[in-house]
């Protein structure tokens, strides 16, 4: 029986699946929100920019195994969302944002003034724009991924049940 359990892909996925969606509903609605409202704002930044490459591999890696320990052809798509998101967000746009992010907060030490203060230069008011574009580029890859771990219970029941 142990044996039997061991060679099995199913708990290997199940804790899979539950790790990836509680750190991504975790870290999107909890952790991060959080340490925004409590964190300084240029401190908070240097923190997702620190946790961010941590949760995105893990989101990716996670999605792998779950990948290649289901045995619903349906829920594929699901985890592949997961890996290129999460791998997007890793390799691309979180890098992307971060570097935006301290090009500003060295603008802002340079000109003396926060990013949305009355007055900026053009300079900060470009690389608002930029962070802007890739924050929300970053949420919303998040955003689809949250969205499609959040439906593999509902596509999965009716094989489980």
């Amino acid at each position: 029986m142990i044996p039997t359990i061991f060679s099995s892909s199913a708990p290997y996925h199940l804790l899979s699946y539950a790790s990836v969606t509680g750190l991504t509903l975790w870290h999107s609605f909890i952790g991060g929100p959080v340490a925004f409202k409590v964190l300084p704002r240029q401190q908070f930044g240097l923190l997702q920019s620190k946790l961010f490459p941590i949760y995105f591999l893990s989101q990716s890696v996670l999605n792998g195994i779950c990948l290649i320990t289901t045995s619903n052809r349906n829920s594929r798509t699901i985890f592949l969302i997961g890996i290129v998101g999460g791998l997007m967000n890793l390799i691309i746009v979180g890098p992307w944002t971060s570097k935006v992010m301290q090009e500003r907060h060295k603008v802002e030490r340079e000109e003396g003034k926060t990013y949305n203060e009355p007055g900026i230069s053009d300079r900060m008011k470009a690389l608002n724009k930029q962070f802007g574009i890739a924050h929300g580029c970053s949420s919303l890859i998040n955003m689809v991924v949250v969205l499609s771990l959040l439906s593999y219970p509902f596509i999965s029941s009716a094989i489980i049940l």
